[in-house]
């Protein structure tokens, strides 16, 4: 039987001015980006996020609960890669949410109205997340490339994933 990850996109089911100004900006029906992997021994399909004050998991019930989907992309994976991303995912839980790092993607839009060229001033690595550098991060694990995970939207992967 073949594994996959889902990489899905959603939105709040009630309003939520971050996520209404996400959206407006990107001109997207989703203003947030989750991993979905399914785990035979659970019997379960555990989401993997950046969100509130840090990456997490939480169950797929807990997460509708708030969140409505958009769209989703099952990737097939080996086994093998599912572990490793499954680890990544382990080794990143806990990490701080990033909103410097959303700050700084805010302004490389900006600076594009102007078609100035920017970096994000406050990406800052490895060190915070925000849930599209997680999914990007675990689409690195499995073979995908991305310029600057830093500055990587939610509207970013989803053009990737969209071209499959």
């Amino acid at each position: 039987m073949q594994d996959y990850i889902i990489i899905g996109f959603s939105t709040h089911k009630s309003f939520n001015l971050l996520s209404w100004v996400i959206k407006k900006v990107e001109r997207t029906d989703f203003s947030h980006v989750y991993v979905k992997i399914f785990s035979k021994s659970l019997d379960r399909y555990l989401v993997y996020q950046a969100s509130g004050l840090a990456v997490n998991f939480c169950g797929q019930d807990t997460f509708y609960a708030h969140n409505k989907d958009v769209a989703e992309f099952a990737i097939a994976v080996t086994p093998e890669q599912k572990i490793e991303v499954l680890k990544k995912c382990v080794d990143l839980a806990g990490k701080p949410y990033g909103m410097k790092d959303l700050i700084g993607i805010g302004l490389v839009r900006l600076a594009g109205l102007i078609r100035w060229k920017i970096r994000n001033p406050f990406a800052d690595g490895s060190k915070t997340y925000i849930c599209s550098e997680t999914a990007a991060t675990i689409l690195v694990v499995i073979g995908f490339k991305f310029e600057e995970l830093d500055s990587t939207t939610p509207k970013d992967i989803y053009e990737k994933l969209r071209g499959l």
